[in-house]
């Protein structure tokens, strides 16, 4: 049987094999934490196993325990899950089998929450803005104008929309604000008049043919098969931020004709910078209270900054200057990223209190929290429009559909082992990737549908891809090192075989010297970058980063940034070297 003293010596041998120590290595201290000795959330799911084996019994929330405390509070816990249930038996009679009910608690902290936030229209907006981050997630900020023309009304429009396929022949009008692909924009209305968008970076993109799909369930381009070329990369400028680079980047895009962006991204180093994505310059430098996995994003009204941290606060900070506007403490790390809802104005965000958080920034309060029933929410929410659903992933295997506007639980599913991929939707269904190494779909109902297995965990979030205005495909990375394309069905489109263990989400985005196709861009662990046509999953080329990759690329015009755990932010431009060959 095992004593309390095989289980501390355990944990300690345990420690060191899955953190790559010599066995000599000298224990670690009492307070001594998972992450900073040089785990990631893999090693602390293969500590899970080895601990779990060890103890002969699966232990409930163990892998939250792991990453966010000490190696004394992680014996206390296990010792705890271990022989505080044998004790238990014992003073009753080793009455195993009798069944209790859990009494069900009502969260008090959820309330109903219909405030429609009137402030915003007082909010003056110079520019035109636009942001694009991590999973291709593009938002706009637009102004429409009344019939009366009387005041303006703030909106907010999110657009996930790749497509290869004609959006039904009618001509797309844009403003010429944006260097952004037209397919990325729709009824953008800031003035009386529309002006036809003059976009150097994507022509043909929304003319493009789609062919029906193949016997082999493969999609094959009309044209592809004709263009034959490569792309070539240059580093345009580099960013030292001092240490590890896990968070992904925000790109703010505003000016006339996008001549002002701007990088926004936080470092282990407790550092938040600004970077002109033109000059490499920093505009602005916050070092916040602790190291920021948490990636960026930008409030309704555009003014502000939003981004989570490991001291458990959630910053507000002015987007000219970096000064904070407002702070709101949880009661544990925040890991999660935030999103805007582009109705209320609301930020949500999920903290490792296992609470997922309605913030209004402008009122500087919390509308509403709702505790997720045990698990860290480490992952990004996702908020569907139709059913309006709020989506989130907990480290506690639960997928749950809450009410964005009461932050009432509206359904609630297992998926069997921890999630630290973030959900994602379409019209039908809703994504999840699960350290199982299976990918789970649910109807919005809460029905699973079906799931389809990888040979290992899932860490990065799913990426649709619009085939056309009927058909979707879902691309993701897992840790078995392939890169995979399923259908709304959950059959496999194609799948690519990297050089290491895919973490990022991918970014697709359209390339004009291809015949204006989707290609999508692939990180793997060991800084390799990957840019695949999203169709059939064709390797274009590929490119090296010196040092480990967790940061998701985000990708405009010829630019991708990305994170590096060598510590720096990169602006790689890629140029299209190609030509025409025979049929």
């Amino acid at each position: 049987m095992l004593t309390k003293k095989d289980l501390w010596e355990g944990i300690h041998r345990l420690w060191k094999v899955v953190l790559h120590l010599p066995e000599d290595h000298a224990d670690a201290s009492d307070h001594c934490m998972f992450l900073y000795s040089g785990g990631d959330s893999l090693k602390a799911l293969r500590l899970v196993e080895e601990i779990e084996t060890l103890v002969k019994q699966r232990i409930f929330g163990l892998i939250e325990v792991i990453l966010n405390s000490p190696v004394l509070d992680i014996y206390n816990y296990i010792n705890n899950a271990i022989f505080f249930e044998i004790e238990k038996k014992e003073k009753l009679g080793d009455k195993s089998n009798r069944r209790t009910t859990p009494k069900k608690m009502k969260d008090k902290s959820a309330g109903f929450y219909s405030k429609q936030i009137t402030q915003w229209k007082s909010i003056t907006i110079n520019d035109s803005i636009a942001t694009i981050s991590r999973g291709s997630r593009i938002t706009k900020l637009h102004v429409n104008l009344n019939s009366d023309n009387s005041a303006d009304k703030l909106g907010i429009q999110e657009d996930n929309v790749l497509t290869d396929g004609d959006s039904n022949g009618e001509e797309k009008k844009e403003l010429n604000f944006l260097n952004l692909p037209e397919n990325m924009k729709e009824n953008i209305s800031l003035t009386e008049e529309k002006m036809p968008l003059k976009n150097n970076w994507l022509e043909l993109f929304g003319n493009q043919i789609v062919n029906p799909l193949h016997g082999d369930e493969k999609f094959i381009p009309d044209n592809l098969s004709s263009y034959r070329g490569t792309i070539s990369f240059k580093v345009r400028w580099k960013s030292d931020t001092a240490k590890c680079v896990d968070a992904s980047p925000l790109l703010v895009i505003s000016g006339n004709n996008g001549t002002d962006v701007t990088v926004y991204i936080g470092s282990h180093s407790h550092r938040l910078q600004a970077i002109d994505i033109f000059s490499g310059e920093i505009k602005w430098e916050r070092i916040l209270g602790d190291r920021i996995e948490s990636s960026a994003c930008l409030s309704r009204c555009g003014n502000f900054i939003i981004v989570g941290c490991y001291d458990g606060y959630i910053y507000v900070l002015r987007r000219v200057d970096g000064e904070t506007y407002w702070t709101f403490y949880t009661q544990n790390s925040v890991k999660s990223s935030p999103i805007v809802d582009p109705d209320l104005g609301l930020v949500f965000i999920g903290s490792h209190d296992q609470h997922v958080y309605a913030l209004d920034i402008l009122d500087k309060v919390c509308a509403w929290k709702l505790h997720c029933g045990g698990g860290a929410v480490f992952s990004t929410p996702y908020l569907n429009k139709s059913p309006r659903l709020l989506y989130v992933a907990t480290l506690g295997e639960s997928l749950i559909a809450v009410n964005p506007d009461s932050g009432s639980t509206v359904w609630k599913r297992s998926c069997g082992k921890p999630l630290f991929s973030s959900p994602q939707c379409t019209s039908r269904s809703v994504y999840i990737g699960c350290v199982d190494g299976s990918l789970h779909c649910f109807s919005h109902n809460g029905d699973q549908l079906w799931q389809f297995a990888t040979r290992g965990p899932i860490f990065s979030s799913p990426c649709i891809y619009h085939f056309s205005a009927t058909k979707q495909k879902i691309i993701f990375g897992s840790y078995d090192s392939f890169v995979y394309c399923l259908n709304e069905d959950g059959d496999l489109v194609w799948k690519f075989e990297t050089s290491k263990q895919v973490y990022a989400v991918p970014f697709l985005y359209p390339n004009s010297d291809f015949n204006g196709k989707t290609l999508v861009a692939v990180m793997s662990t060991d800084g390799s970058l990957w840019i695949l046509v999203a169709a059939t999953g064709e390797l274009i080329t590929s490119y090296s980063i010196p040092g480990e990759v967790f940061s998701s690329p985000v990708i405009w015009e010829n630019k991708l940034i990305v994170g590096c755990r060598n510590n720096y932010v990169y602006c790689v431009e890629m140029s299209t070297l190609e030509e025409k060959s025979p049929r």
